[in-house]
């Protein structure tokens, strides 16, 4: 069981980004689309405190300062573990270096965003839906909105009005791609905990069996000394099923003892099958 938790963990925090891969078409539309869509990824990154740096000529994609569990950067910690996303770095970088002296600002705009302050107030612990929704009404109503970032958009020898859609149209199906799977994975995981949680009762209740089916033996035999006219035999009992020492053990173990009191287990109400299965 412990195995199978330890996949199901893993498979919730590994990335679980799709990038789109480069259009094979070659038209100035795709081009434009497919090399906007790289740079608002790498913006994204930039925006939730991810530096890229080089190691050994490859690029290293790393937050710049410790990131606590519970800001607002799951959706920029799976997009920075996509290994495609290195690719990317290594020739889309000169859009993030081109806002470098404008990241504070930016930074300062979000933060201070009607929509950051109400996904930081929610009352419960917001889902990845929630987190997809925030990074998208970021880039709708501050980011593709800020002069700078315009300016640096349309500057592109390769700018289209088509290709910018397509760009939009390509992030948030990203996002949403990542919101579903996401989703997905962590409704097995709470339908796995609940399996394993039938699994480890029926684990102490087959345990069980075994103390409650002794105890119907020795409430046989004791029936059976008192009877009006007993026998050599039922005076005289083998007792070595009673007095299985195993059986004994299992009533003394402090974990057994521990899951029956926040669990209470017992087969003593299912007379008739304990009495089939002891015959």
């Amino acid at each position: 069981m412990k195995v199978v938790q330890m996949l199901y963990s893993y498979l919730l925090t590994r990335s679980d980004f799709k990038i789109l891969p480069e259009p094979e078409s070659h038209s100035r539309d795709k081009r434009f689309a497919y090399s906007l869509y790289c740079d608002l990824l790498l913006l994204l990154l930039d925006q939730s405190g991810y530096r890229i740096s080089n190691y050994e000529g490859r690029p290293r994609i790393e937050p710049a300062n410790k990131i606590g569990k519970n800001d607002w950067t799951h959706i920029a910690a799976a997009l920075a573990a996509n290994d495609d996303m290195k690719d990317i770095a290594l020739h889309h970088r000169s859009f993030s270096e081109a806002l470098l002296s404008h990241h504070q600002r930016l930074s300062a705009a979000i933060k201070e965003s009607s929509a950051f302050k109400d996904y930081s107030r929610m009352k419960t612990k917001p889902e990845i839906q929630d987190e997809v929704q925030l990074w998208e009404t970021i880039f709708t109503t501050i980011l593709l909105r800020d002069n700078a970032i315009k300016e640096l958009i349309n500057s592109d020898p390769g700018f289209t009005h088509v290709g910018y859609e397509q760009a939009l149209q390509m992030l948030d199906e990203t996002l949403n791609d990542f919101s579903t799977v996401r989703s997905s994975l962590v409704e097995a995981r709470r339908g796995l905990a609940t399996s394993l949680d039938k699994a480890y009762e029926l684990y102490h209740s087959l345990l069980q069996l075994m103390i409650d089916l002794t105890d119907l033996r020795a409430l046989n035999l004791d029936e059976a000394k008192h009877k009006y006219l007993p026998s050599h035999d039922d005076l005289n009992p083998n007792m070595r099923f009673v007095e299985n020492q195993f059986i004994q053990a299992l009533r003394e173990n402090d974990d057994m003892k521990e899951y029956l009191d926040k669990t209470p287990i017992s087969w003593q109400d299912e007379d008739v099958t304990l009495r089939r299965i002891l015959d």
